[in-house]
This record gives structure tokens, sequence and C-alpha cells, in this order.
């Protein structure tokens, strides 16, 4: 009997391929923003991609997987994907989805709403000490304004999830300089505020 789980990623997996797989696809999806005209459409197809590795990050346990895969000695050749090189893509798509308008939902809401989930949760793990050094290694710098951005012009839940992801990065002293410098923690001030008095 195979020891991989069924292609739909059957929810008795035990050995975590289905979730490396559906991480190393990831690869392969083009951002909407680098997508050509015709290709458009295809941001709903990336939003149920991310939504997946929300789950797979916040629920399945993906990133200890990742970092189990990548440091085990057991392991010949390179890994399917490391850490660094998923968060690398999903950080990549973080900025091509950059909102421009204020309040107002498009398709790439949701997706923004998953991701800034996923980067709340790598930031909740480099706020502890004891954080892996793979973990730790990671830069989130590069989507600390993004997810202020979001925050201040997206709307409802989504608009939660970003304040999750910006209150994550804050409290990681690396990146609290640069939420602070971006009038990061005056904006979830206001946004709360707003949210008691509706």
């Amino acid at each position: 009997m195979s020891s991989r789980c069924s292609p739909g990623g059957a929810p008795g997996c035990r050995t975590g391929w289905c979730s490396l797989k559906a991480i190393a696809d990831l690869r392969g999806a083009r951002s909407p923003a680098a997508a050509e005209p015709a290709a458009r459409p295809a941001a709903p197809q990336l939003d149920q991609v991310v939504r997946l590795l929300s789950v797979l990050v916040l629920h399945g346990g993906a990133v200890d997987l990742l970092v189990r895969e990548e440091e085990s000695p057991a392991k010949k050749g390179a890994p399917l994907v490391t850490f660094g090189a998923f968060m690398r893509s999903l950080m990549a798509v973080v900025k091509a989805v950059k909102p421009k308008e204020y309040g107002s939902s498009s398709e790439l809401s949701l997706l923004r709403g998953n991701l800034a989930l996923i980067v709340a949760n790598v930031a909740a793990r480099q706020e502890d000490a004891a954080a892996h050094r793979l973990v730790a290694a990671i830069d989130l710098a590069p989507v600390v304004e993004v997810f202020i951005q979001c925050l201040r012009k997206e709307v409802g839940p989504v608009q939660k999830n970003c304040g999750v992801a910006v209150t994550a990065l804050a409290r990681v002293e690396r990146y609290k300089p640069m939420v602070r410098a971006l009038n990061g923690f005056e904006s979830l001030h206001q946004i709360q505020l707003a949210n008691q008095v509706k």
C-alpha cells in the first residue's frame, strides 16, 4: 500500500505529503499582478490555494512539517520545498496584491485576509525566544507596510485578519520600529475604536 495520501488530500494522511505538495504547488502559481490580462480570472484559484495553505499552516502543522523535512538527517537530496522558499513565495504574492483603494472589497480581498493569517502565525512563532532557527531566520519586514495598508483599506473580516497580522508583527522586536514608523499602532487603535462604535 502506498504511504502517500490520495490526490485530494485525505484527512487520514499520515506522511504529510499532501501538505508539502500543496505548498510546493505555490511555487508554480503566478501572482495576479504578474499575470497576463487573459489570465486575470486565475485570482480566485490562487485564493483557493492560499486558503488551503492557511488551513495547513494554522491547523495542519505545515510549518513544523517543513522544518522537520528540511532538517531530517535521513533525507537524501534537497527537500521538496524549504520553509524559506515557501515564505518568499507567499511574500511575493502579498506584495503583488497590495490594495490600491479604500473601503472597497475586491476579488483579492479574501486572498489578502488568508495571507494575513499565515504571516501572523509565523510572526507569533518568531516572538518566542525559543523559535526554531529556520523560523527565526525569516525576514517578514518586506510585508509590514503592505499589511498596514491592508489594515487601513480593507473592511470587515479581512480588515480584522490584517489587524491580527499587524498586531503579531508589532510584538516582534525587530519589526516594532517599522510598525511604529508607519503609524501602524495608531491605525490599530483608530480601527479598534471605530469598531467599538459600530
